[in-house]
């Protein structure tokens, strides 16, 4: 029923318990849907997300999500469900889903499809936004997550020496890094109508925010936006970084994307009991 609260039971040394918790109608949607795959949730990770959900609507952030998951279950098929549509998307070759908290390639031939493309979700070259939540940093270069057709790309990674990358344009937004070390935390990047994108970063030292300019590409990408490697109708450059979230939307105000990804730290940090590093 739309806007009841969510029911979840657990046990713990015989004694069970049921707590109602989640208020908000996609919270609790959510919620039901990750107990449906047998998956065990606390009422504080309940809690979180309720409070996620509740506080997107609040700051309007939340519309402009069309796909969200949150890889921290520790198994394959909670770990696929996005927050948002209630559709799954699919993982292939090599994935450790065994660690509370994240996800992780193995820098080969680990990928997350979200299963659906940026066109079709009515992303554009001068509206759109992508992101990830690094946990793991990497230990070599390769793209965190997007799509490309053809020449011109939606994606975000580290190339080079580096070097983050990131795209809604055949023009990359470039911010160099200390070192592999420096790329954990929340990766927002928007772009909306006018020429400039925005990279924002939220890592356990504080927050980063830089910009550039591109000129609007032509054409779509109609290709399966996809994590932990490159999709471009084929798949490469992979990365062994382990991830707490993936995430795709229309272009965010910058204040929209510093709310949001503040709300996606505290979601994950409160729902794992870890630490962004």
């Amino acid at each position: 029923v739309a806007g009841s609260p969510s029911r979840a039971v657990s046990t713990d040394g015989g004694a069970t318990w049921a707590m109602e918790t989640a208020s908000d109608a996609d919270a609790a949607a959510y919620v039901t849907r990750l107990l449906n795959t047998g998956t065990s949730i606390t009422p504080a990770q309940i809690s979180a997300l309720d409070t996620f959900f509740l506080t997107g609507k609040s700051e309007g952030w939340y519309s402009e999500l069309k796909r969200m998951y949150l890889p921290i279950w520790a198994a394959a098929a909670p770990n696929a469900l996005c927050m948002v549509s209630g559709t799954s998307g699919s993982f292939a070759g090599t994935v450790d889903q065994t660690n509370p908290g994240y996800s992780q390639g193995d820098g080969t031939t680990g990928r997350f499809d979200f299963g659906v493309d940026p066109a079709t979700l009515g992303l554009t070259f001068e509206d759109s936004m992508i992101g990830c939540l690094i946990a793991i940093v990497p230990t070599k270069a390769g793209r965190f997550v997007g799509s490309q057709t053809g020449s011109v790309p939606i994606e975000m990674g580290i190339q080079g020496a580096y070097a983050v990358r990131a795209y809604a344009s055949s023009t990359a937004y470039i911010l160099s890094i200390a070192s592999l070390a420096d790329l954990g935390g929340v990766w927002v990047h928007s772009r909306t109508a006018s020429d400039t994108h925005k990279l924002f970063q939220l890592d356990d030292d504080g927050a980063t925010e830089t910009a550039g300019s591109a000129t609007v590409a032509a054409g779509s990408v109609t290709t399966d936006i996809v994590g932990m490697c490159r999709s471009s109708g084929g798949y490469s450059n992979f990365t062994d970084a382990g991830f707490g979230a993936f995430y795709a939307g229309l272009g965010m105000t910058d204040a929209q994307a510093i709310l949001f990804r503040g709300a996606v730290r505290t979601l994950w940090e409160t729902s794992t009991g870890l630490s962004l590093p």
